[in-house]
């Protein structure tokens, strides 16, 4: 089984990292699973939308430097939790201007300073 997960996360275009993020879809708390600079995969407590809608990302923090962490993203596949516990929902980034290459590396290394500190001190 390990051999094909690794040949699977071969074939990703970017790589994934485990996240220690939230944000929030149309108001709703989201909690992002896992980022890499392509999308995410978000799992929330309400359906976000189906295969093809487009949504707004809102993963701005408190004191960040950057006031504008808004990401658009196409719902490429949904998953709804055994026992109506949520939903897992993985989303594409739809890169429209060009402050996303700096706003989403900014994200990622908040992502990992946050995962950096935690094993540490964990």
């Amino acid at each position: 089984m390990g051999d094909i997960l690794e040949a699977y996360e071969e074939r990703r275009k970017y790589k994934r990292y485990k996240s220690f993020l939230a944000g929030l879809v149309n108001s709703q708390l989201i909690f992002i699973e896992d980022i890499s600079k392509g999308g995410m995969r978000i799992l929330s407590t309400e359906y976000l939308g189906k295969i093809g809608d487009i949504i707004t990302i809102d993963s701005h923090m408190p004191n960040d430097r950057l006031e504008n962490m808004i990401f658009k993203a196409k719902i490429a596949w949904v998953k709804e939790i055994d026992g109506d516990l949520g939903y897992f929902t993985g989303v594409e980034f739809i890169s429209e201007d060009n402050t996303f290459e700096h706003n989403i590396t900014h994200l990622l290394n908040v992502n990992n300073y946050l995962l950096d500190m935690r094993q540490k001190y964990y």
